[in-house]
């Protein structure tokens, strides 16, 4: 299996945005994102996360803590406070969904630094 690499973050984030503004399926933009080594299924966990951050909602599949970190880095670069306070609120209850069922405290670290950049 390949290795997800930050020019699949980067991928991600931008066909990411694309799908929330209704530009593009998921599916098709899925399906652009895999021909660049990351597979299928990878490519839409990783879209279904950036498009629920732009929206403030909760995601499920858990990603790399590097990639979180990119897209809340860019979603404040490009929306501001209140992009990332949407964002962190959807990091916010992924991670209450995931309480009991994955120890995650590196991505409780990431949203507790970037939890500071909005207060």
């Amino acid at each position: 299996m390949a290795q997800i690499t930050i020019q699949n973050y980067h991928d991600c984030y931008e066909y990411g945005k694309k799908v929330a503004n209704g530009i593009i399926t998921k599916k098709d933009a899925a399906a652009e994102i895999s021909e660049n080594g990351m597979t299928n299924a990878s490519a839409i966990y990783y879209l279904n996360c950036v498009t629920a951050m732009l929206e403030g909602k909760r995601y499920t599949a858990t990603v790399k803590q590097d990639a979180v970190t990119y897209f809340l880095t860019e979603i404040y670069s490009e929306f501001g406070k209140i992009g990332l306070q949407k964002a962190l609120n959807s990091l916010k209850a992924h991670l209450h969904y995931q309480k009991g069922k994955n120890n995650l405290p590196s991505l409780e670290r990431v949203y507790e630094d970037f939890y500071e950049i909005i207060n």
